[in-house]
């Protein structure tokens, strides 16, 4: 929807001041024949466009912070349509999930392979790796003339998610299920003493 005095959808820009921030935000809508065009009964409706644009965060409990926070930004550049810096992020995301286990080798697929050997991802995860191996490879290595589509931001955020769920969050949710495990058998044992 872009904003004109010509023929056309007549449009209302309201500012607003997020109470947890402070940031300012535009709500943009749409006024239609007979509407209020106050600013308060503006507000009081949905807003057709925000800006910026709104976006959810994406908590990637058990990942290291510097990963979880890329990883999230990954996903933000998703949502706001800024594929191309999503795709880079993503891949940087596994990338730096390979340096911090030491998986090591000449390009991304290698580094995945070695995370394999290593038994930190399981074979779905490894060929999936083949599969999308060239998704955004030329834009991480500055080519910046192949398309970035919605699609091939979504395969390789869920990529990312999946290589995260297997090296960090499964083997942590085993650990605690473990943990929890121990602490109920240490409690009856001490209660029998």
């Amino acid at each position: 929807m872009k904003p004109t005095l010509e023929e056309g959808p007549k449009l209302q820009a309201s500012f607003y001041r997020c109470p947890g921030c402070s940031s300012p935000s535009i709500g943009i809508t749409e006024l239609f024949r007979g509407a209020a065009a106050s600013p308060l009964a503006s507000a009081a409706r949905s807003q057709d466009v925000w800006l910026p644009h709104p976006t959810g965060g994406h908590v990637y409990d058990d990942v290291p912070n510097p990963i979880a926070s890329a990883a999230d930004e990954a996903h933000q550049c998703h949502e706001i349509g800024a594929h191309r810096g999503s795709i880079i992020l993503a891949r940087a995301v596994i990338e730096a999930t390979c340096k911090d286990k030491g998986a090591e080798g000449r390009n991304l697929l290698q580094r995945i392979d070695a995370l394999h050997e290593m038994g930190l991802v399981g074979n779905q995860v490894r060929q999936e790796a083949d599969e999308i191996k060239d998704s955004g490879n030329e834009m991480a290595h500055g080519d910046f003339h192949v398309e970035a589509t919605a699609q091939d931001s979504e395969e390789i955020l869920a990529f990312m998610g999946e290589v995260l769920g297997e090296v960090y969050q499964r083997p942590a949710r085993v650990a605690a299920r473990r943990a929890e495990r121990q602490k109920r058998k240490n409690a009856k044992k001490s209660d029998g003493a």
